[in-house]
C-alpha cells in the first residue's frame, strides 16, 4: 500500500514513458507522474498486471458504475485488454499500450470524487517503497555478466496445467475452459490471480482454482 498524507486528492496523472525491469523477471513498468492537491508531483512505477488488478477491484466495488447491472450506466473507463506476446515483443506491447493507459488514468481521475478519490485509487497512485528506490541501471545490467551459455539457453516455459473439469467464465475477462484443455501460466500477480493462456487467448484464474483442482499440472 502506498503512503500519502492527510486529505490529499489527486489532481492529475500523466503516464509518459516505460522502463525495463529485470526483477523478478524481465518486464516493463509505466512511469507515471502524479500531481496532488498540495501541489507536489510524485513519480511512481506500475506494471500492467498492477493496473489489471486495480481495475478488477474498482469493478467489484462499483457494480453500477462498471456497467455490470446495466451496460449503459458504465462510467468507469475500459482498461486496454490483455495481450499474449513473445519475449522479444514485450517492449513493443508496453509502448503501444502507453497512450491508452494514460487515457485510462486521465478518464478515471475526471470521474466523480466518490470513484476518482476513493481509497483504492488513492492507494494505487500513492508512492510505494519501490517507487522511492527503483532498481538502478547497474542492477539491471548485472545480467550481462551471466555466463554466455545461460544467455543462449532455451526459453523458459511457464507451468503447464490441464483442466480436469469444465470452467465457465465468471466475467468478460475470463475464458471458458473445457475439461482436458491445456494451459500455460504466464504470470502470477500480486493478488494471487494467475494469468494463463490457452492457444492465443489469455485469462486470469484465482489461486484457489488451481489449488482446488479445476486446473491440474
Amino acid at each position: 500500500m502506498g503512503t500519502r498524507g492527510g486529505e490529499l486528492k489527486i489532481i492529475n496523472v500523466d503516464v509518459y514513458d516505460v522502463q525495463k525491469r529485470r526483477k523478478p523477471s524481465k518486464h516493463y513498468v509505466y512511469i507515471i507522474k502524479v500531481t496532488w492537491s498540495n501541489k507536489k508531483v510524485k513519480v511512481i512505477y506500475r506494471r500492467y498486471s498492477r493496473f489489471f488488478d486495480f481495475q478488477h477491484s474498482l469493478l467489484e466495488k462499483f457494480p453500477v458504475e462498471s456497467g455490470q447491472l446495466d451496460p449503459n450506466q458504465r462510467v468507469i473507463p475500459f482498461l486496454p485488454g490483455k495481450i499474449y506476446f513473445g519475449r522479444s515483443q514485450v517492449r513493443d506491447v508496453a509502448v503501444k499500450r502507453l497512450s491508452h493507459i494514460d487515457d485510462y488514468c486521465k478518464a478515471l481521475i475526471n470521474l466523480d470524487e466518490r470513484i476518482s478519490q476513493c481509497e483504492e485509487v488513492l492507494d494505487f497512485f500513492s508512492v510505494e517503497e519501490e517507487d522511492i528506490n527503483p532498481t538502478s541501471d547497474n542492477e539491471r545490467k548485472k545480467k550481462a555478466t551471466f555466463d554466455t551459455a545461460s544467455k543462449i539457453s532455451e526459453p523458459r516455459l511457464g507451468e503447464q496445467y490441464r483442466a480436469i473439469a469444465d470452467y465457465t467464465k465468471e466475467d468478460k475477462w475470463d475464458l471458458n475452459l473445457k475439461a482436458g484443455t491445456e494451459v500455460e501460466v504466464i504470470e502470477k500477480t500480486e493478488s494471487g490471480r494467475y494469468l494463463i493462456k490457452e492457444f492465443m487467448q489469455v485469462m486470469k484464474v484465482t489461486e484457489s482454482d488451481v489449488c482446488s483442482g479445476v486446473l491440474h499440472n
